[in-house]
């Protein structure tokens, strides 16, 4: 049996951060890979719907076409957990070299194949030379066939440029609105008690799949969100690309040192009234931490989620974006605010209201989606 080369999971880790490519690469088969959870992985990839994958992750992705195709759980979470692709990000140019690796070594194998079949004791010298010249030349041409030479000119100048896959929320009816991408300033808004940093817990450990999330938490303890997110346990999540930072006040200057240090894809902050600014009123503060927020969102091309309260003039009543503290700055920086809500404050039906008061990142009317919190899991669906 072949072994299982780097290029090989190099490969797959490259098609699974950047889907997009795939239509590069889309002819290699069985023959190619050394391991048939190689190729399992990588025809997932292959059939799967590009939208999908961009806006809801990879691993859900695969695991619908998994559930299509028939394929066991078993052998499919052993797959992805046999390749590590999840903790993989490779440039364009690595990606085309790996694809080239791969088709080599086929190659290369196949040569050796037809060398060593070769009845060399019925053929004379001059028989045997001109059979190992078709054979040369038959697999010279196989390599000149199967590189895609331009590939990367073709990536290029087409019209769709390679982006990383964006950050999903969680929640396929949400994530199917809202499209948080690079440099986009969400708020997420709720009264004490309704699920703000629950929720915020939900989208980072959907994003840990294949991407790194740094969690400033003024609110909880590094152990608190760490008992909370202790249900995300399976292969679709990794808690290694969680990282918790804990300060009862949270400093701007002390958090852009944090953000260069750990290099996120994703920013979640809990809670926005909890960072230290020197504006003498409340307006001011929020103001120009709101500003910040949003410019270091830019600056640095990563999304920011920054949780805020509600102010108690909403209480018992559905409350709107104009109940936010500090609401004008944050109507005017934000591109996206969700308010989060529960009706029913002793929980009896266990829904929450999510709103969609706010969306610049599509031309979709307002509107909100009803989740389902599991209180022992401290989980949302």
């Amino acid at each position: 049996m072949r072994k299982i080369t780097d290029y090989e999971c190099m490969f797959l880790g490259g098609i699974s951060t950047h889907p997009e490519l795939i239509y590069f690469f889309d002819d290699l088969e069985r023959m190619h890979f050394a391991s048939m959870y190689g190729y399992i992985i990588y025809d997932s990839v292959r059939k799967a719907e590009l939208d999908d994958l961009q806006s809801y992750g990879i691993y859900k992705t695969l695991i619908e076409v998994k559930r299509k195709k028939g394929i066991d759980q078993e052998e499919f979470d052993f797959a992805l957990g046999k390749f590590d692709l999840l903790s993989i990000d490779l440039t364009t140019r690595n990606i085309e070299l790996s694809y080239r690796e791969i088709k080599n070594i086929n190659t290369k194998e196949s040569l050796v194949v037809k060398i060593n079949n070769l009845d060399i004791e019925s053929l004379d010298l001059e028989e045997l030379l001109k059979e190992l010249d078709t054979i040369t030349l038959e697999h010279a041409e196989k390599l000149d066939a199967g590189y895609k030479t331009d590939t990367l000119d073709k990536i290029s100048h087409s019209g769709n440029m390679i982006k990383p896959c964006g950050v999903i929320l969680g929640v396929k009816s949400i994530d199917d609105i809202v499209k948080i991408e690079k440099n986009t300033f969400t708020i997420i808004g709720a009264r004490p008690f309704q699920g703000k940093t629950t929720f915020a817990c939900k989208v980072a450990m959907e994003n840990t799949v294949l991407k790194r999330v740094l969690f400033f938490s003024a609110e909880m303890t590094r152990e608190q969100i760490a008992h909370k997110v202790r249900y995300y346990d399976n292969m679709q999540y990794n808690h290694k690309n969680l990282h918790l930072m804990y300060s009862p006040k949270l400093d701007i200057n002390n958090m852009v040192r944090t953000i260069k240090k750990v290099e996120p894809d994703l920013i979640i902050i809990d809670q926005l009234n909890k960072i230290k600014d020197s504006g003498k009123t409340e307006y001011e503060r929020f103001s120009n931490v709101s500003s910040r927020l949003k410019i270091l969102s830019g600056e640095l091309e990563i999304p920011v989620i920054c949780l805020a309260q509600i102010n108690r003039s909403a209480e018992n009543k559905r409350p709107m974006l104009s109940n936010l503290k500090g609401s004008g700055s944050l109507e005017e920086e934000a591109d996206v605010v969700l308010i989060l809500h529960v009706e029913d404050i002793y929980r009896l039906n266990n829904t929450t209201s999510v709103y969609i008061d706010k969306n610049r990142t599509a031309d979709t009317k307002l509107c909100h989606k009803d989740l389902i919190f599991n209180p022992d899991t401290n989980y949302y669906i």
